[in-house]
């Protein structure tokens, strides 16, 4: 196993990488957790000698690239129950709001991970929420989140859609994964990622 660092950050610009999404041109997004209600949005271009601000936020949680272009992003905005996800934009850097997405619990402590974003095949959105311990699916046709899972009490901190085991009893051949500290849940019979 070789392990090489791409990027360094003596100068503390990432206080807390939460998330991190890769681009097809190698460049790196992380989702950082600055401290309370303080959070931002960085690229990092792999052996550059710095990280590049893109936007501000509240306590970004979670990225994922969306397949209509630029990366959806999971803020916790201050309180409970009011967390959202927008779609960040890159050619002016602003922050769309989704209409319906919000109102997602999710913690605002550093440690623990929540706020994960997955992408199907569909354009449904999905994210995880640590303070009332369940997974939502988003989509823009629909009319706000539809609950698809709950009860994730020991915090839950990941999502990925992939091929599903051979037990599972997937109808579709993939599942959505839930990794919590510790156990990993598999939901089965879901669409396949979003192709980016």
């Amino acid at each position: 196993l070789t392990v090489t660092t791409i990027f360094s950050d003596p100068t503390s610009q990432i206080t807390a990488g939460k998330d991190l999404a890769l681009d097809v041109d190698g460049t790196f997004y992380v989702a950082c957790r600055e401290s309370w209600d303080f959070g931002k949005l960085m690229s990092v271009t792999p052996f550059a000698s710095g990280a590049t601000f893109l936007t501000g936020t509240e306590e970004t949680r979670g990225l994922a690239a969306s397949p209509g272009g630029g990366l959806y992003l999971s803020q916790w905005r201050n309180t409970g129950f009011v967390g959202t996800v927008e779609r960040f934009h890159f050619d002016d850097a602003s922050l769309e709001t989704l209409p319906g997405f919000a109102g997602m619990n999710y913690t605002n402590d550093s440690v623990w991970g929540d706020g994960d974003i997955v992408v199907d095949a569909n354009g449904s959105v999905y994210t995880l929420s640590e303070d009332d311990w369940s997974l939502v699916r988003y989509d823009a046709n629909e009319d706000g989140l539809v609950r698809v899972g709950s009860g994730y009490l020991n915090h839950p901190s990941g999502l990925a859609l992939a091929p599903s085991t051979a037990g599972s009893g997937s109808t579709t051949g993939w599942s959505l994964y839930v990794s919590e500290f510790d156990n990993l849940w598999e939901r089965a019979s879901f669409p396949p990622p979003a192709s980016t």
